[in-house]
């Protein structure tokens, strides 16, 4: 395994096994091939590993809406709660292989994110918007596990908002994890500044406000902000107004110390970017360029133009 890849569990049935009720597979190509390039995929079908075999009997959630079950279509045998007992393994032999979060088969009754049927018992859908069983545990129990599915992924907004999560979530993790007090979480607000700006600008002030807030105790602080920042990162997708924003808001940060023609060059860049007619990646090269240039230790800190790991998706 490269030491420098991420590891991601994935539904197996996006890798080409043969897992699926049917006994077929959703083999995604561009997954496998070229977002493998930079991911270690960690498979699992909840189902299969609940025992399920292969053919097996559809399965299918069933009211009530507010808990669906999961069901069985045809002998109608609820399976939810043994199932839930399975997961529990499950999920934590995935936490120990150290993955950052899950890339889930759409649609479906186990692993499906979102707008998966709910029927009644007489097999008529009555609601629309339910999550698989897996996937609601997961989102339940590991809120700074980022989900996202085989047809999101292939969308850039959504794909940069999952990989920008799975890193921060990760940061947080490890911070929540130290012996944290009021510096330590300053600074990793800070640090994060454009980022969390680049996805919702309010929220950034809302979390810092928060963070200043003495009057809350400081663990009852952090526990705030994880909600605010989870928020922000999975419900707001990072725009090109917010980034060319961010890129000017940066750039102000280190004005009184350019040269004319560095401020200028600069100014395009940015004004390029933002017309979407040069990728974010330039106007990043050049602030970073001058944030080692004129030794400017804020910018240097800002996870925005120096992520090692962020750089690697960037032309996903």
């Amino acid at each position: 395994m490269n030491a420098s890849k991420i590891n991601i569990a994935i539904s197996r049935c996006l890798l080409g096994d043969k897992v699926r009720y049917n006994g077929t597979h959703k083999f995604d190509q561009w997954i496998s091939n070229t977002l493998g390039q930079f991911v270690t995929f960690i498979p699992v079908c909840p189902e299969v590993e609940f025992g399920m075999g292969i053919p097996r009997e559809p399965i299918q959630l069933e009211i009530p809406i507010a808990s669906p079950q999961i069901v069985s279509v045809y002998s109608n045998k609820n399976y939810t709660q043994d199932m839930l007992k399975s997961f529990k393994p499950i999920i934590s032999n995935l936490l120990n292989k150290s993955i950052l979060g899950f890339i889930l088969k759409s649609k479906s009754p186990s692993c499906g994110i979102y707008n998966i049927p709910i029927f009644n018992n007489h097999h008529s859908i009555v609601a629309n918007n339910g999550m698989g069983l897996f996937a609601r545990m997961v989102h339940h129990q590991l809120p700074l596990y980022p989900l996202i599915d085989e047809h999101q992924i292939h969308q850039p907004t959504y794909r940069e908002s999952f990989f920008n999560a799975l890193f921060i979530c990760d940061r947080f993790r490890k911070f929540i994890n130290t012996s944290y007090d009021e510096n330590s979480l300053m600074a990793f607000h800070f640090r994060h500044k454009s980022q969390l700006q680049s996805h919702h600008w309010k929220s950034w002030d809302i979390m810092n406000q928060l963070i200043q807030n003495q009057s809350l105790h400081l663990m009852k602080r952090v526990y705030i902000y994880q909600y605010l920042l989870i928020k922000t990162i999975l419900q707001y997708h990072a725009t090109t107004y917010l980034k060319s924003r961010v890129l000017f808001d940066l750039m102000a940060w280190i004005d009184n110390r350019l040269l004319l023609n560095e401020k200028n060059e600069l100014i395009h860049a940015i004004d390029q970017y933002s017309r979407h007619n040069i990728s974010l990646q330039v106007p990043v090269n050049q602030l970073r360029h001058l944030a080692l240039k004129y030794d400017h230790s804020d910018l240097q800190n800002q996870y925005f133009l120096f992520s090692s790991q962020q750089d690697t998706f960037f032309h996903l």
